[in-house]
Protein backbone atom coordinates (compact mmCIF):
# COMPACT_ATOMS: atom_id res chain seq x y z
CA UNK A 1 0.00 0.00 0.00
CA UNK A 2 1.13 3.53 -0.71
CA UNK A 3 1.41 6.24 1.91
CA UNK A 4 -2.13 7.50 1.37
CA UNK A 5 -3.72 4.02 1.23
CA UNK A 6 -3.48 3.66 -2.54
CA UNK A 7 -1.55 1.24 -4.72
CA UNK A 8 1.90 2.57 -5.61
CA UNK A 9 2.08 3.68 -9.23
CA UNK A 10 4.09 1.98 -11.93
CA UNK A 11 7.41 3.74 -12.53
CA UNK A 12 9.21 3.70 -15.89
CA UNK A 13 12.44 5.49 -16.66
CA UNK A 14 13.16 7.00 -20.07
CA UNK A 15 16.91 7.46 -20.39
CA UNK A 16 19.56 8.17 -22.96
CA UNK A 17 22.31 10.61 -23.68
CA UNK A 18 21.48 14.29 -24.22
CA UNK A 19 19.54 14.95 -27.45
CA UNK A 20 18.39 11.31 -27.76
CA UNK A 21 14.68 12.24 -27.73
CA UNK A 22 13.76 11.50 -24.12
CA UNK A 23 11.57 14.57 -23.58
CA UNK A 24 9.95 14.15 -27.01
CA UNK A 25 9.07 10.52 -26.27
CA UNK A 26 7.70 11.37 -22.82
CA UNK A 27 5.62 14.22 -24.27
CA UNK A 28 4.13 11.84 -26.86
CA UNK A 29 3.44 9.13 -24.26
CA UNK A 30 1.73 11.66 -21.99
CA UNK A 31 -0.59 12.73 -24.80
CA UNK A 32 -1.58 9.14 -25.57
CA UNK A 33 -1.89 7.95 -21.97
CA UNK A 34 -3.72 11.04 -20.66
CA UNK A 35 -6.19 10.55 -23.51
CA UNK A 36 -6.90 7.12 -22.04
CA UNK A 37 -7.70 8.63 -18.65
CA UNK A 38 -4.52 7.67 -16.80
CA UNK A 39 -3.30 9.84 -13.92
CA UNK A 40 0.29 10.73 -14.78
CA UNK A 41 3.33 12.39 -13.27
CA UNK A 42 6.86 13.01 -14.50
CA UNK A 43 10.02 13.20 -12.40
CA UNK A 44 12.78 14.96 -14.32
CA UNK A 45 16.38 15.28 -13.26
CA UNK A 46 18.37 18.14 -14.77
CA UNK A 47 22.10 18.32 -15.32
CA UNK A 48 22.15 22.10 -15.15
CA UNK A 49 20.37 24.61 -12.88
CA UNK A 50 16.70 25.27 -13.61
CA UNK A 51 15.19 28.71 -13.12
CA UNK A 52 11.62 28.40 -11.88
CA UNK A 53 11.35 32.09 -11.33
CA UNK A 54 13.25 35.21 -12.29
CA UNK A 55 16.57 35.83 -10.50
CA UNK A 56 15.98 38.58 -7.95
CA UNK A 57 12.24 37.84 -7.65
CA UNK A 58 10.69 37.49 -4.19
CA UNK A 59 10.68 33.67 -4.35
CA UNK A 60 14.29 33.62 -5.58
CA UNK A 61 15.39 35.96 -2.80
CA UNK A 62 13.59 33.89 -0.13
CA UNK A 63 15.08 30.65 -1.49
CA UNK A 64 18.59 32.13 -1.54
CA UNK A 65 18.04 33.29 2.05
CA UNK A 66 17.59 29.63 3.04
CA UNK A 67 13.85 28.88 2.90
CA UNK A 68 12.00 26.27 0.89
CA UNK A 69 9.35 28.21 -1.07
CA UNK A 70 5.93 27.13 -2.32
CA UNK A 71 4.89 29.35 -5.20
CA UNK A 72 1.44 29.83 -6.71
CA UNK A 73 0.64 32.16 -9.58
CA UNK A 74 -3.03 31.32 -10.23
CA UNK A 75 -2.07 28.79 -12.91
CA UNK A 76 0.35 26.42 -11.23
CA UNK A 77 1.91 25.51 -7.90
CA UNK A 78 5.58 24.76 -7.46
CA UNK A 79 7.86 24.07 -4.55
CA UNK A 80 11.47 25.13 -4.72
CA UNK A 81 13.28 23.15 -2.05
CA UNK A 82 16.86 22.72 -0.99
CA UNK A 83 17.54 19.03 -1.66
CA UNK A 84 18.53 16.91 1.33
CA UNK A 85 21.83 15.05 1.26
CA UNK A 86 21.52 11.84 -0.75
CA UNK A 87 18.45 12.94 -2.69
CA UNK A 88 17.64 10.22 -5.23
CA UNK A 89 14.76 8.83 -7.28
CA UNK A 90 13.23 7.02 -4.31
CA UNK A 91 13.13 10.28 -2.34
CA UNK A 92 11.58 12.05 -5.33
CA UNK A 93 8.88 9.38 -5.67
CA UNK A 94 7.98 9.69 -1.96
CA UNK A 95 7.21 13.39 -2.63
CA UNK A 96 4.46 12.33 -5.06
CA UNK A 97 1.90 10.97 -2.61
CA UNK A 98 -1.13 11.26 -4.89
CA UNK A 99 -2.67 8.18 -6.54
CA UNK A 100 -0.96 8.25 -9.95
CA UNK A 101 -1.27 5.34 -12.37
CA UNK A 102 2.15 5.90 -13.91
CA UNK A 103 5.21 8.00 -13.16
CA UNK A 104 7.62 8.51 -16.03
CA UNK A 105 11.17 9.38 -15.02
CA UNK A 106 13.66 11.29 -17.15
CA UNK A 107 17.09 11.09 -15.60
CA UNK A 108 18.19 9.26 -12.45
CA UNK A 109 19.80 6.70 -14.76
CA UNK A 110 21.61 4.98 -11.87
CA UNK A 111 18.33 4.21 -10.05
CA UNK A 112 17.02 0.65 -9.85
CA UNK A 113 13.83 1.61 -11.73
CA UNK A 114 13.15 -0.24 -14.97
CA UNK A 115 13.98 1.97 -17.89
CA UNK A 116 13.96 2.31 -21.63
CA UNK A 117 17.25 3.54 -23.13
CA UNK A 118 17.07 5.71 -26.26
CA UNK A 119 19.96 5.60 -28.70
CA UNK A 120 21.09 8.59 -30.73
CA UNK A 121 22.39 8.20 -34.25
CA UNK A 122 25.83 6.65 -33.94
CA UNK A 123 25.33 5.21 -30.44
CA UNK A 124 26.22 1.51 -30.21
CA UNK A 125 24.31 0.81 -27.02
CA UNK A 126 23.65 2.01 -23.49
CA UNK A 127 26.46 2.29 -20.94
CA UNK A 128 27.15 -1.04 -19.25
CA UNK A 129 26.92 0.47 -15.75
CA UNK A 130 23.26 1.56 -16.07
CA UNK A 131 20.98 -0.84 -14.15
CA UNK A 132 17.41 -1.82 -14.98
CA UNK A 133 17.35 -1.36 -18.77
CA UNK A 134 14.41 -3.41 -20.06
CA UNK A 135 14.44 -2.12 -23.67
CA UNK A 136 16.72 -0.21 -26.02
CA UNK A 137 15.14 1.91 -28.79
CA UNK A 138 16.78 3.54 -31.79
Amino acid sequence: MGRMGHTPPAVLGINGFKKSGMTTLIEHLLGVLAGRGLRLAVVKSHNEPVTLDRPGSDTDRLYRAGADVLGYDGRCVFIKEHPPAGFNLEAALRRLDRPYDLILVEGFKQSAAEKIWLLRSGDTGPPEDVPGICAVLE
